[in-house]
């Protein structure tokens, strides 16, 4: 029988897990392209274009930057939790990275995602694989907490915008739901450091359970830098921040003011559905979300989606530069 050298499987077995991934990847984007189909079903294109037509290109150069500025928040972010292990990593490197990850997340329909070839590109940078793919973890993990407690915070204070948004029911089991997360969290940390410790350290040995206790072993630099860890955090606060600027700016542009804290509010609401992995770069998911939000909070469905597609739009522009990159590196 043929043998994976890499990684010492059947040939057989590597193809067919390949076959899955690349299904898996196409299965996503296919989503994709059915959830912009109903969209431009609901809200006619000629509508949209309509909105984008007057668009004033002051604001939305203003959202071209601040969108560069939020990636370079995250690229920051990333940079910071490498350093903890790998004090020779460089910014621009990082930055680097995170982008070409971020053209693979948003145009490749396959299932290795941008975080996996954040950590291939910064493993062929010197840092070691273990503390790239931990730092990946932790920089996408302080940005799923900030938002999971922004969405909680706002479903459990601000019920007025959740009757404005006519999600009222949705409301408390939204709520729930953010707690349920943080309450998971903590008891795995409860129980790693009870038993799970101990009990995976035992069969160390073992060839599953020696490769997770390594892999959460790798995360104790991070325990022992709780500072870099807080920064994380705050500069995933930032992002959001700007993310929540460039809303009200693109609204601004198609004439279809937003106030900032609407646009606060209507930010983690309409990321989380994002949540679930079930379209390519979240394409259609964030837009339908984006475009119910803000038909009830003022503009027009038709203003929603174009909103929504702009910010798309300009993320695109920005992800396109990793591809550039990516050629580059390979040749």
């Amino acid at each position: 029988m043929n043998y994976c050298p890499r990684e010492g499987a059947p040939l057989e077995q590597t193809q067919d897990r390949t076959g899955r991934r690349r299904l898996l990847g196409w299965l996503r984007a296919a989503v994709a392209a059915g959830l912009l189909y109903v969209l431009f079903r609901l809200v006619p294109l000629e509508q949209i274009g309509r909105q984008l037509e007057g668009a004033r290109p002051g604001p939305l150069a203003l959202v071209f930057a601040l969108t560069f500025a939020a990636i370079l928040v995250c690229a920051l972010k990333l940079y910071l939790l490498v350093r903890t292990g790998a004090p020779e990593a460089r910014f621009l490197g990082v930055l680097r990275a995170y982008y070409i990850g971020a053209f693979f997340n948003n145009f490749l329909p396959t299932s290795i995602g941008g975080d996996v070839v954040k950590v291939h590109r910064l493993s062929r940078q010197g840092v070691p694989l273990a503390h790239a793919t931990a730092s990946v973890v932790v920089e996408r993990g302080a940005g799923g907490m900030v938002l999971i407690a922004a969405a909680g915070a706002v479903a459990a204070f601000w019920g007025g915008l959740f009757e404005r948004l006519e999600l009222a029911p949705a409301r408390w089991p939204l709520a729930a739901f953010c707690a349920a997360a943080f309450a998971g969290l903590a008891l795995v940390y409860a129980l790693w450091r009870r038993w799970l410790k101990g009990w995976l350290e035992s069969r160390r040995e073992g060839r599953l359970a020696g490769k997770l206790y390594g892999f959460i072993g790798s995360f104790y630099l991070f325990r022992n830098n709780p500072g870099v860890v807080a920064w994380a955090l705050v500069l995933s606060v930032v992002f959001y921040a700007i993310a929540a600027a460039n809303l009200t700016l693109v609204c601004a542009a198609i004439g279809a003011p937003l106030s900032a804290a609407d646009a606060a509010g209507v930010t983690p609401l309409s990321r989380m559905p994002e949540v679930l992995p079930v379209s390519l770069g979240g394409l259609g998911v964030r837009e339908g979300a984006l475009t119910w939000c803000l038909s009830r909070l003022g503009p027009t469905a038709a203003q929603g989606a174009g909103a929504a597609l702009l910010l798309r739009f300009i993320n695109w522009l920005h992800s396109a530069v990793g591809g550039l990159l990516y050629a580059r590196a390979e040749q």
